[in-house]
Formats: structure tokens, C-alpha cells, sequence
């Protein structure tokens, strides 16, 4: 076989094609309440509140088989440099700002917080893609109702959510912290009904957010997900009102703080399954359900598809 072509096949297996990665330029910028992502990209995967959980699911499956090897075994856009090393640099950044943080630091409005926030959202950006690709990320999350919900006869039954993370570029702390309890789910449970959020409690040792990171452009619309506290994390939930001013900056009695918004509800069963979960009965003083056994139970999540565009 001639050098020729040898290097016609070589340079097919490396073509820029390969390593094509969605780019948007971050700017905060407040006031836009609409869900959207970039991507340089068409996309074929049924858009939120369209299509069912089974739709979208089997189209997200065939996109991962198609695209999983490429996007693991070959370099990024940010890939110069290998995983271990991002990842000590993104562990070496978060301690830095929990301890910060930690000190009273205003960390929206101090220049040096502010600096320190940017290395850490940038370093994860490029830990997320080597682990899990451009993005957006799908996560599966596995429901068991329990046979005390209204209408199930004492019988229990099984129900698929499906989330879509928001965008790096916008909020890669809090899609990082979340993607590391998918990837080492131990188990949780929804265990209140407040009215404007059901929340979830999380089983193991993960760690919250290093800081209230948020972006206007993904605020807490209904049928967002959040994390729940200040600083906000593990506890995590589902928004069942709009709660753009009341988990948005400067509330929960902060002058500058807002709850992490970190992914939304894709599909129109989600949504319906959302709303069953409002029927959770047995809540109490703030919402919380105190008997386990009215508890949702999430026992599996899964990514379901870590670059939906074709």
C-alpha cells in the first residue's frame, strides 16, 4: 500500500469533523427568561414539552451510541491538556473558593471572588467534556410511587423523569456537582410537597456547592431543578411555580445570592409526571413528608445522552 494512501486513511480518522464542539461566548446578562442552549448543530431530539418520555429516550440512545467512543477515546476543544491534570486543577480551584466563602467574602461582587469563580467555572468546563462530552447532559432518574398515592389501589408503580442539564457554559459548577451524583448515585427520595417545590433528599457522601453559582439566563422557571440551601447542595429540587424572583438573586435573605438552577424538565410526560408527584400525600409543617413510606423513592439515575445534536 503506497505512503499516499496510508496517510489519505489516517487523515480521514482524524478529520477536525471528529473533535466539531458547540461554542457560545459568556456573558451575564439579566432578564431573559427563556430556556435555550448553543450548539453549531441541528438537533432532531424532541424539544421541552414535546414528544413522549419513550421518544425522546430512544432518540437519546441512538445519538449515544453513535457518539459515545469519539467522544471519549479523542481529544476537545480544550483537550490539551489529560483529564488528571484538569481535575487536580478543578479540586485545587474549589477548595479556594469554599475557603473564601467561607471567610464572608460577597462572592458576586468581589473582583477577586469573581476572578477565583471564572478559573473554577473554566477548568470545569473542560473537566465535564473530557468525562462526559460537549453537552447538554440527559440524565434518566428512576422513580418508585409508592402504593399511598391517590388512585394506586395500594399498589406501587415505577415512572422515568427525564432532565436535561443547563448549558456549560453557563452553569458548569452545579452541572459538575449533580453529573458526580449521577455517576455515584447511592440513593435519594423526594420527602416534600411545599406547594412551590417538591424536594429531594440524597443518600451518601456528596459534597454541596463551593458558592451560589447562577446565570440569569437560567433562572428557576417551573419545572426547573435547583439546589436546595445556602450554600446550596446535595438536597436538590423540582420547581412546581415559577420561582424566578423568590430563588433568584438577592432572596432567601441575601442581598446578592441565589439559588444554583442547574437543569430543567425536557419532555411533555415529564411534565405530567411532575404534576402526579404533587398529589404526594402525607406533607406537613413546610411540606416535609415525615412518614418514609409516602417518600418517592429515586433509586437509579443514569445519563441518558451526553450531546443530543446531530
Amino acid at each position: 500500500v503506497c505512503l499516499c494512501t496510508l496517510l489519505g486513511v489516517c487523515y480521514d480518522l482524524v478529520s477536525p469533523s471528529t473533535f466539531k464542539t458547540p461554542h457560545s461566548r459568556v456573558t451575564h446578562q439579566e432578564g431573559d427568561n427563556r430556556f435555550e442552549h448553543h450548539s453549531t448543530h441541528s438537533t432532531h431530539i424532541p424539544a421541552p414539552g414535546a414528544g413522549t418520555h419513550a421518544d425522546t429516550v430512544q432518540a437519546l440512545e441512538l445519538q449515544k451510541t453513535r457518539e459515545t467512543d469519539n467522544l471519549e477515546d479523542h481529544p476537545l476543544d480544550e483537550g490539551r491538556h489529560d483529564a488528571s491534570s484538569i481535575a487536580a486543577r478543578v479540586a485545587d480551584l474549589d477548595v479556594k473558593v469554599r475557603k473564601m466563602k467561607s471567610q464572608g467574602v460577597v462572592m458576586e461582587e468581589d473582583d477577586n471572588a469573581l476572578s477565583l469563580t471564572a478559573d473554577l467555572q473554566q477548568a470545569t468546563r473542560q473537566l465535564l467534556r473530557h468525562k462526559y462530552g460537549p453537552g447538554p447532559y440527559r440524565v434518566e432518574m428512576t422513580l418508585e410511587f409508592p402504593g399511598t398515592f391517590p388512585g394506586s389501589e395500594g399498589q406501587g408503580s415505577t415512572e422515568m423523569l427525564l432532565i436535561e442539564m443547563a448549558p456549560v457554559e453557563w452553569m458548569p459548577h452545579a452541572v459538575f456537582q449533580f453529573m458526580q451524583m449521577v455517576s455515584n448515585w447511592k440513593g435519594g427520595s423526594f420527602h416534600r410537597n411545599a406547594g412551590h417545590v417538591l424536594q429531594a433528599k440524597v443518600d451518601g457522601n456528596f459534597q454541596g456547592l463551593a458558592w451560589q453559582e447562577y446565570d440569569a439566563r437560567f433562572p428557576h422557571v417551573q419545572y426547573s431543578l435547583g439546589f436546595a440551601g445556602r450554600p446550596g447542595g446535595p438536597a436538590f429540587y423540582i420547581s412546581t411555580v415559577d420561582n424566578s424572583q423568590n430563588h433568584g438573586p438577592g432572596s432567601q435573605g441575601s442581598q446578592t445570592e441565589a439559588d444554583s438552577c442547574f437543569a430543567k424538565i425536557v419532555d411533555r410526560s415529564g411534565i405530567a409526571l411532575v404534576n402526579k408527584m404533587r398529589k404526594q400525600p402525607g406533607a406537613g409543617h413546610m411540606g416535609f413528608v415525615e412518614d418514609s413510606s409516602n417518600h418517592i423513592r429515586i433509586s437509579a439515575m443514569r445519563l441518558i445522552s451526553s450531546n443530543p445534536a446531530v
